[in-house]
C-alpha cells in the first residue's frame, strides 16, 4: 500500500518504481475523477447540462412566453451572475460545431456584426486542444463534460507540481483539490477560457522550477510547450499573469544565487527563461497574429478597463467568509460597486490555516515565492504607482480587469497548504529523528528543514492566534463596514445582515480545522487520522459554497425553437434578424437556430462595426462589454445590414415616455422626492422613476389604437436586506371625467417575501380607451412601516404600433412574441449602376446618417483607398432592367454568387469588409473595395460572372505554419534530450543532481 506520508516525489527524473508511480497515480486520478463526478453530479447522474436555461426563459423573449418553457415567467433566477455562459461562450461553441459538422473549420463568423473573425476571438477555443469532446458530443452536452475534463485535470496537474516541490502525497492532494475546487475557480466554472488557460500554470511552473533546480534543458523547453498551449487557450490574462509570476519566481533564485554566489547559474536561468518565452510566443503564433491585429482594430484597443487602485480591500474578506457580502444564488449580493464573481477568493479556512504553518515553519525557499505572488498581486491592484509600472512594462495590461491577478492569490494558497500539510505530516513521520528522507534516499533538499528539534509550542501557539486573528477579523469588519444603510442601535445591527448560515459555517470550518491541526501536533496517537481528516473536511468547506453556485438545465430548455423561431426560419433567402427592446431575442442566441444576428456580443468588436452602429444611433462607442442592442429605429441602417425581421416584446415605438415627459406630471404631494434615475439590477440596466413609499403621478395621455402600457415595478435592490421596511402595492389607474378604473394592482414587499426580489414585468392592454383623453396614474402605498421602502416604476411607457416613421414595417406574427417584416431590406447582394466615391469614409457615414430612406440600390459610396484606384460609373436606370444576383453558395469562410448585367455595374455584398477577403472574378482575382463605410463591393464588365470571395487570412496560416514546426521541434528536442541523458546515465556518466 502506498504510503501517503512519505515524501514520494513523483517527478519526471524520480527513482521509484515506475509501477509505483503508475500505482500512486491512478489513485490519484480516481481520487479527482470521484470528486469532480461528485460536484457537477447532475451533469452526470441527472442528464442535466452545465448551462443556464433560466437567464433566457425567465426574461428574455420569444422563450418567456413561448409553449414549453417549463420557468416561471419573471420568476428570479438561480444564478443571476451567469449571463455571459449562455449569451457569449455556448453560442460560441454551437457556432464551432455546426461548422464542423459541415465539414468545414469557421475561421469567419457572418452570424454577427456583419461578419467578423472567429478564430482570433478570446472565447472562441478554436485552438484548444483539450476541446476534442465538441468533436463527437451535441454542443449542448459537450459543454459541461469538457468542463468537467478541464477540471479534473487542473487537479492532477497541480498534484504533479506540488509533486515535484517535493512534497508528500498528502500535501500534494490537499494542494490538488484547493486548487480544483476554490471559489476562484468554481465561479468562472460556466466560462470555460478561465479554467482551460489556468490549468496550464501548474505544470508551467513544475518545468520551469525544475530546470531552475536541475538544468536540464528538455524542462526549459517543456516549460515553452506548456506556456504555449495557455496561449493558444485564448485566456490572454492568464498569460499575463503567469508571465509576472515567472519573473517573481526567477528573481527570487536570482536572489539565492547571489547569496550562494552562484553567478553563473543566473545567466543560465536567465537564458533558459528567454527559450522558454520564445518557444511559447512561437507556438502560440497562429493565434497571437490574428488576435493581435483584430485587437488593435477594435472597440477594446482604445478603452482602458482598468486605472490602478481597483482592490477594495473589504474584498479580501471574502477569503474568511465567501458569502460575507451575500451570493447571487442567495439572490442578493449587496456590496456596491463591485461583481461577486470578480471578487470572491475564497480557498477553505485549512487552507489558510496550513498555508501560514507552510510558509513559516516549512522553511523551504520556493515557499517564500509562492508567498511573494499574491503579495504582489495585491499589490498590483492596491497601489497606483506598482499598477503604472506593470502598465507600462506589460503590453495590453489595462484592457481587462487587472483584479483578475488575484487569480494568483488562491494558486499560491493550494502550494502553501501543500506545504503545511507536508510539514505536520513529516512531524508525524520523523518523530524527532534525523532528515526525513524520500523514496530515494535523498535527504531533503537545502533550504528545507526537518522535524528535528521543533517543538509544539511554537506552532500550537501560532495556529490558535492565526485562528483568533481570523475571527476577530470578520466581528470587526462586519461592525465597521457598512452595507447599503446608515448602521443603526449600538453599530451590531450589520452582523444580522451576514448570511447566517454562511457565518455560522465559518466558526464550525475554523474550529475544526484548528482542532485538526491542533491535534495533528499534540495527539500523536491521533495524529495520522487528524490529518487525513483534513482532506474531507476542505471537501466539505470547499462544496459546500461551490457545489449549488453554477446552474444546470434540462437540456430542452436550453434555447428551444420558439414558434416565432420556427416561423421566421420558413424565409430561406439570407437575410438577418434584430431583436429590440432589450429583452427580445439577446444579441448572439439568433446563432442557436443558424439565423444571422444583426447585432451580436462579444468582448472585443471591430471598430468600424461599432462605429458605424453607434453613428446611426447617436452614441459615441459601443459599451466597453462588448453588448450591441438597440431600441432606434433606422431606415439606412436596417436597409443596409440586411435586417429583414425584427421581434419585439410589444409594439415599436420609442420608450420611456413617461420618464422623459416627467417635468409634465401633476397631483403630487411631495414632487421633490420623484426622480428620474437608472437602476442596475442583475442583467436589468433600466431608467426609473424613484418615488416615495406613498406616492401619486398622473400624467395627461391621448390613448391611440393597438397601444399597450408597459412598465417593471420593484423596490431598490439596496434597501431588501435591511430588515425594516414591509412593503409597498403599486396601483395603475384611468382616470376619465371624474371616474376612476383600477386596472393594475400588486403588493411586493421584497424584505418578508424572497419571491420579490425581483423585477416583475407588466403589460397592459389599452384597447378599452382608444381614441379617449385621460389621465393615467400611477400610485404607491406603504404599509405601517415605510423605512427603507423605496419603490419604482421601471421606464413606464406607451408601446404603439408602427409610431417610429417606417411605413414599411409590417406587423406578421404576434403570439410569443411579435414579427416585424422589413419590407425595404436590401439583398444580402446586389447589383447597382452608379457611384460616389470619396477618399474619407466620415463623408459617407455623414450621407447615411443624415439622409433618411436612401435609394441605397440606385448609388454605391465607395472609399478610395491609396493604391486602389476606384472606377466611378454612371448608368441609366432604364438600362439594367435584365440584371441578375443568384447567391449560390454561402458559409462562412467562402460566398459565390453568379451575376449577369447589360452595362458594367458593382456587385454589393452586404457583408462586412475584411482585408483577408479576397474575390475572384470568373477565376481571376479582383480587388474588393470599401462600400457604404462597411460592406464590400465588386467592380464588374457587362455581362455574366461568377464571382467567388475567399476568407485568406495569410496572418493565420504563416502562424499555423510555424506554431505547428515549433510544437513538433520542440517535442523532437525533448526526446532527444532525454535520451541522451538515459543513454550517458547507462554509461555511468555522473549527472548534475538537483540544487
Amino acid at each position: 500500500m502506498i504510503n501517503w506520508f512519505n515524501n514520494g516525489n513523483g517527478s519526471i527524473d524520480s527513482r521509484i518504481s515506475r509501477k509505483a508511480l503508475a500505482k500512486e497515480y491512478i489513485i490519484v486520478s480516481l481520487i479527482l475523477i470521484i470528486l469532480v463526478v461528485s460536484f457537477l453530479w447532475q451533469v452526470f447522474f441527472a442528464g442535466k447540462v452545465l448551462l443556464p436555461a433560466d437567464m433566457v426563459n425567465t426574461s428574455v423573449y420569444p422563450w418567456l412566453m413561448a409553449e414549453g418553457n417549463s420557468y416561471v415567467p419573471g420568476s428570479a433566477v438561480h444564478n443571476g451572475g451567469l449571463s455571459d455562459p449562455i449569451f457569449i461562450y455556448y453560442p460560441m461553441k454551437y457556432f464551432l460545431k455546426s461548422g464542423l459538422d459541415k465539414g468545414t473549420v469557421p475561421l469567419w463568423n457572418s452570424n454577427a456584426f456583419c461578419g467578423y473573425p472567429y478564430l482570433s476571438k478570446i472565447v472562441s477555443d478554436l485552438f484548444n486542444p483539450l476541446d476534442f469532446l465538441f468533436l463527437v458530443l451535441p454542443a449542448v452536452r459537450a459543454f459541461g463534460f469538457s468542463i468537467a475534463l478541464h477540471l479534473f485535470l487542473a487537479g492532477l496537474f497541480m498534484y504533479m507540481f506540488v509533486k515535484s516541490l517535493r512534497i508528500n502525497r498528502i500535501g500534494a492532494l490537499f494542494a490538488a483539490i484547493v486548487f480544483m475546487f476554490n471559489a476562484n475557480t468554481v465561479v468562472w466554472l460556466e466560462f470555460p477560457t478561465h479554467l482551460k488557460g489556468e490549468l496550464w500554470i501548474p505544470l508551467i511552473f513544475m518545468f520551469i522550477i525544475k530546470y531552475y533546480d536541475e538544468k536540464r534543458l528538455e524542462f526549459s523547453i517543456a516549460a515553452g510547450i506548456f506556456l504555449g498551449m495557455q496561449i493558444l487557450s485564448g485566456y490572454n490574462q492568464a498569460v499575463q499573469f503567469t508571465v509576472i509570476a515567472i519573473a517573481i519566481i526567477l528573481l527570487i533564485n536570482i536572489i539565492y544565487d547571489i547569496i550562494d554566489k552562484k553567478y553563473a547559474d543566473i545567466f543560465r536561468k536567465l537564458g533558459a527563461t528567454i527559450l522558454t518565452g520564445v518557444i511559447a510566443l512561437l507556438m502560440g503564433l497562429c493565434f497571437l497574429l490574428p488576435f493581435y491585429r483584430e485587437f488593435m482594430d477594435s472597440n477594446r484597443a482604445a478603452q482602458e478597463r482598468s486605472s490602478g487602485s481597483s482592490l477594495n480591500f473589504r474584498y479580501l474578506l471574502t477569503m474568511l467568509d465567501p458569502d460575507f457580502f451575500g451570493n447571487y444564488t442567495a439572490g442578493r449580493f449587496w456590496l456596491r460597486g463591485t461583481n461577486f464573481i470578480e471578487s470572491v477568493r475564497y480557498s477553505g479556512i485549512a487552507t489558510l490555516l496550513l498555508a501560514a504553518t507552510g510558509l513559516v515553519f516549512s522553511r523551504a525557499r520556493k515557499a517564500y515565492a509562492f508567498f511573494a505572488i499574491p503579495a504582489l498581486a495585491v499589490l498590483i491592484n492596491s497601489v497606483p504607482f506598482v499598477y503604472e509600472v506593470f502598465n507600462h512594462i506589460v503590453p495590453f495590461f489595462n484592457k481587462s480587469e487587472v483584479s483578475r491577478i488575484l487569480m494568483l492569490v488562491p494558486l499560491s494558497l493550494a502550494v502553501l497548504s501543500g506545504y503545511g500539510m507536508d510539514f505536520l505530516s513529516r512531524r508525524f513521520n520523523g518523530s524527532g529523528a534525523g532528515p526525513i528522507q524520500n523514496q530515494a534516499g535523498q535527504q531533503n533538499s537545502p533550504g528545507r528543514s526537518s522535524a528535528s528539534g521543533l517543538q509544539d509550542r511554537p506552532v500550537i501557539i501560532f495556529t490558535l492566534l492565526l485562528s483568533a486573528v481570523f475571527i476577530l477579523t470578520v466581528i470587526i469588519s462586519a461592525v465597521k463596514f457598512d452595507t447599503h444603510i446608515d448602521l443603526k442601535g449600538i453599530g451590531l445591527d450589520p452582523l444580522i445582515r451576514l448570511e447566517t448560515f454562511a457565518f455560522i459555517f465559518f466558526f464550525i470550518m475554523t474550529a475544526a480545522s484548528t482542532v485538526l491541526i491542533l491535534a495533528g501536533i499534540i495527539l500523536q496517537k491521533f495524529r495520522r487520522i487528524s490529518i487525513l481528516l483534513l482532506i474531507p473536511l476542505i471537501v466539505v468547506d470547499l462544496f459546500a459554497f461551490g457545489m449549488d453556485f453554477n446552474t444546470t438545465s434540462e437540456e430542452s430548455q436550453v434555447f428551444f425553437e420558439a414558434p416565432s423561431i420556427e416561423y421566421i426560419k420558413q424565409d430561406s433567402e439570407n437575410y438577418r434578424v434584430l431583436g429590440i427592446m432589450g429583452g427580445t431575442l439577446n444579441p448572439n442566441s439568433a446563432w442557436i437556430f443558424d439565423l444571422q444576428d444583426t447585432g451580436g456580443y462579444d468582448p472585443v468588436i471591430p471598430m468600424d462595426y461599432a462605429s458605424f452602429w453607434t453613428k446611426f444611433h447617436g452614441g459615441d462607442r459601443v459599451r466597453p462589454n462588448g453588448k450591441v442592442g438597440t431600441d432606434n429605429m433606422n431606415a439606412n441602417f436596417l436597409n443596409l445590414t440586411n435586417t429583414k425581421y425584427i421581434m419585439s416584446y410589444g409594439f415599436i415605438d420609442s420608450r420611456g415616455y413617461f420618464v422623459d415627459n416627467l417635468e409634465a406630471m401633476k397631483n403630487q404631494e411631495d414632487s421633490g422626492e420623484i426622480r428620474a434615475v437608472t437602476w442596475n439590477f442583475m442583467e436589468y440596466i433600466i431608467p426609473v422613476i424613484e418615488v416615495p413609499p406613498d406616492s401619486r403621478m398622473e400624467f395627461d395621455y391621448h390613448i391611440g389604437k393597438g397601444e399597450e402600457l408597459v412598465f417593471y415595478i420593484s423596490t431598490n435592490p439596496g434597501t431588501w436586506n435591511s430588515g425594516e421596511g414591509n412593503g409597498v402595492t403599486y396601483r395603475v389607474f384611468i382616470e376619465e371625467e371624474g371616474k376612476a378604473d383600477l386596472i393594475y394592482e400588486k403588493p411586493v414587499n421584497p424584505v418578508g417575501n424572497e419571491e420579490d426580489r425581483r423585477w416583475y414585468f407588466e403589460m397592459i392592454d389599452l384597447s378599452g380607451y382608444e381614441e379617449r383623453d385621460v389621465s393615467i396614474v400611477f400610485e404607491t402605498d406603504s404599509n405601517s412601516d415605510v423605512q427603507n421602502d423605496k419603490p419604482g416604476w421601471g421606464n413606464p411607457r406607451i408601446l404603439q404600433a408602427n409610431s417610429f416613421g417606417l411605413t414599411e414595417i409590417v406587423l406578421l406574427y404576434n403570439i410569443e412574441v411579435k414579427v416585424y417584416r422589413n419590407y425595404l431590406n436590401l439583398p444580402r447582394a446586389f447589383l447597382t449602376h452608379n457611384s460616389s466615391i470619396f477618399k474619407d469614409n466620415e463623408e459617407i457615414i455623414t450621407i447615411l446618417t443624415e439622409n433618411d430612406n436612401l435609394d441605397l440600390m440606385e448609388t454605391v459610396f465607395l472609399e478610395e483607398k491609396p493604391g486602389m484606384p476606384v472606377r466611378d460609373i454612371a448608368g441609366d436606370r432604364e438600362g439594367y432592367g435584365r440584371d441578375s444576383v443568384e447567391v449560390l453558395e454561402y458559409g462562412n469562410n467562402y460566398v459565390k454568387i453568379k451575376s449577369f448585367s447589360e452595362i458594367e455595374s458593382y456587385l454589393v455584398l452586404l457583408d462586412r469588409y475584411h482585408e483577408d477577403w479576397q474575390v475572384y472574378i470568373d477565376g481571376k482575382k479582383g480587388s474588393i473595395i470599401r462600400a457604404d463605410y462597411l460592406f464590400r463591393a465588386v467592380y464588374l464588365d457587362r455581362g455574366e460572372h461568377i464571382i467567388e470571395f475567399r476568407y485568406e487570412p495569410g496572418w493565420f496560416i504563416l502562424g499555423v505554419v510555424v506554431s505547428v514546426s515549433v510544437f513538433i521541434i520542440s517535442i523532437i528536442a525533448v526526446i532527444l534530450l532525454m535520451s541522451i541523458r538515459k543513454r550517458k546515465r547507462r554509461k555511468g556518466i555522473i549527472l548534475p543532481e538537483s540544487d
